[in-house]
């Protein structure tokens, strides 16, 4: 009885018939909408910055980001049912959602190329150094982040038996900033990573250098962003979407080492 008792007093009284606001009291904002968006983990850093422009552009939208490794938040977003966007680290995951109706709009974004990270003073110059005996190359796992699944197939491809004996699997909380923190701590000689380093601590990164896996091998992934069709706001997320894959969203991406797709 209370909330009936209420809603007269709210719609106003006395001379705001026209259903005004009464004297001395002001109206509430509405709202904003919320889009709830999954990203990457090597993402992250773009998408913030994409993030404040956006909301600034768009002071009614407010977007809250989700991030971790693509295949745990391919099986979140599976088993909650819910959510605005995926930007996974591979349009693998992307693509099968389309596939059972899981998503209902995406566009490319950006390449996401896999590379072998070392320390610039490490004896390991070359590609074949790192099939010399006794060397530790990192991966992730390919059951928590898409960097571990192409990391994987990468080691099957080169038919190296050397390559598959020195690549071992990192159990890290946060894959990418761990493992660089595990590769400057000499713990592991060298990292399969995504080649952009995004996520590699600024106070490191400097000690890094990239060693390219050869082109017949290596496997190049496309980042895409895709609209869910559990989205509670299906026009504000598309809207958000075809930012991030514009030439503003793109702009932010590059600024962070990422090669876009025009």
């Amino acid at each position: 009885m209370l909330a009936v008792f209420f809603l007269p007093l709210s719609a106003g009284c006395g001379d705001n018939s026209a259903g005004g606001t009464a004297e001395g009291e002001t109206q509430r904002p509405e709202e904003p909408i919320v889009l709830t968006c999954y990203i990457g983990e090597n993402m992250v850093l773009p998408m913030y910055a994409i993030k404040e422009k956006y909301e600034k552009l768009h002071p009614d939208i407010r977007i809250e980001y989700f991030d971790a490794g693509t295949a745990t938040l391919d099986k979140t977003i599976r088993e909650t049912q819910s959510g605005d966007i995926f930007l996974p680290g591979s349009n693998s995951y992307t693509d099968r959602m389309k596939e059972e109706g899981l998503a209902t709009w995406d566009a490319p974004v950006c390449k996401h190329i896999l590379a072998v990270i070392v320390l610039k003073d490490s004896d390991i110059k070359t590609w074949e150094d790192l099939l010399k005996p006794s060397v530790r190359i990192g991966r992730g796992n390919e059951n928590i982040c898409s960097v571990g699944r192409v990391a994987k197939k990468v080691v099957e491809r080169s038919g190296l038996p050397e390559l598959k004996v020195n690549v071992e699997v990192l159990s890290v909380v946060n894959f990418q900033s761990s493992s660089f923190k595990s590769l400057a701590a000499g713990r592991i000689d060298a990292l399969m990573d995504w080649r952009n380093m995004s996520k590699c601590p600024e106070d490191i990164k400097d000690k890094m250098k990239i060693i390219d896996i050869p082109e017949e091998i290596n496997i190049v992934k496309t980042i895409p962003v895709a609209v869910l069709k559990f989205s509670g706001h299906p026009r504000e997320a598309e809207a958000f979407a075809i930012y991030v894959a514009g030439p503003e969203g793109k702009r932010s991406f590059r600024q962070h080492g990422f090669i876009t797709i025009d």
